[in-house]
């Protein structure tokens, strides 16, 4: 099945007049005399998700000879068009994917027009809540948390015998990125986010990651230590091969700032190299690829497997505010412990 969705979107600035005051409204801050708009505060990746939503739709009414250039993209949101958004989704994207797509379009047409409801796009967005499952069975894909926090220390030992030093770098980083994402499994955004002395702190023998509630996605500030095994690793990548990445001058080179992460040439390194940096070490590694989002699953179901009595942590490591969330979109342990135990008794018979 296709992975991606050739429909153009809309730049903001041809919206409709009405449309970009909608939007601008939606994401005013607040003042003493002024409630906030309804996406005030979200974190810039969201709000780019959110622009895209909208500008997709309208990328789509363009598509289907609409011609809604002279009043609101919003008041096409009804049955006759609708039903073949779904349907165009439908026919390229993987079911999780379409609803997170109707899902932001939802949040963003409920900014925008507070006053009035869309309840065809409601109840689509419900439905596809109901009913959509994962193309992809992730629980062949779990490997433990020990397995990947060695992986990124080995890329780490066996860095300085690369045969460049950009190679060493590179090898350096992504080991170190792997071992924190093992020990503090983040969403990927936050992880993109780390900066030097913002994000990430030295206090003390340790390390610290904390991100404030407007950078987390459940509005829940996050603050913890690293181990203190990737204290020296931390420090030799921010003395030695962080520098050197700095110090490159590619193609994309884009002044980097107090970003943790670097690029090969020279920029921050962005979400979507991250995602394929890990993904490709990790399948040279286990033969398929975990993704950045996937070691938040090793987390839940590693804690499950091999300290249950414990299990409450994986609230505090994840984010979540209630251990339902954890076991419901993480926890993949019930299969994996059945199939060990079976293989127990095979290996007794034998």
């Amino acid at each position: 099945m296709p992975r991606k969705l050739a429909l153009d979107l809309v730049a903001m600035r041809d919206w409709p007049q009405s449309d970009c005051a909608a939007w601008h409204a939606a994401l005013r801050p607040g003042d003493p005399l002024d409630d906030p708009g309804p996406l005030a505060g979200r974190d810039v990746e969201r709000i780019s998700k959110f622009c895209a939503a909208y500008g997709r739709w309208l990328g789509f009414l363009s598509e289907s000879g609409i011609d809604w250039q002279a009043a609101s993209g919003l008041d096409f949101l009804v049955r006759e068009n609708v039903g073949p958004f779904m349907t165009r989704l439908n026919a390229a994207l993987a079911p999780c994917t379409v609803r997170a797509y109707l899902t932001e379009l939802s949040t963003v047409a409920t900014a925008m027009a507070p006053d009035r409801t869309f309840d065809v796009l409601n109840a689509a967005t419900r439905h596809i809540w109901r009913t959509a499952k994962p193309v992809a069975d992730k629980r062949g894909r779990i490997v433990s948390a020990r397995d990947l926090y060695d992986l990124g220390f080995e890329l780490m030992q066996g860095a300085s015998k690369r045969t460049t030093p950009l190679k060493a770098a590179g090898a350096f980083r992504d080991g170190l990125m792997i071992a924190l994402l093992a020990a503090r499994p983040v969403r990927r955004r936050n992880l993109v986010s780390i900066e030097i002395d913002r994000q990430l702190t030295r206090q003390g023998d340790l390390y610290w990651l904390s991100f404030p509630a407007e950078e987390i996605k459940t509005r829940r500030p996050l603050e913890f230590p690293l181990p203190s095994a990737l204290t020296n690793p931390v420090e030799e990548y921010l003395a030695r091969f962080r520098p050197f990445l700095v110090a490159r001058n590619g193609r994309w080179k884009d002044e980097p700032g107090k970003a943790l992460w670097i690029s090969s040439d020279g920029s921050r390194l962005k979400g979507g190299r991250i995602h394929r940096r890990i993904s490709e070490r990790t399948q040279e590694r286990f033969g398929h690829p975990i993704n950045p989002h996937l070691f938040r699953d090793v987390a839940a179901t590693s804690i499950a497997i091999e300290d249950p009595e414990h299990v409450g942590i994986v609230l505090a490591i994840l984010g979540h505010s209630t251990i339902r969330t954890s076991e419901a979109s993480y926890n993949q342990a019930n299969g994996i412990e059945a199939a060990r135990r079976y293989q127990s008794v095979i290996a007794a018979y034998r």
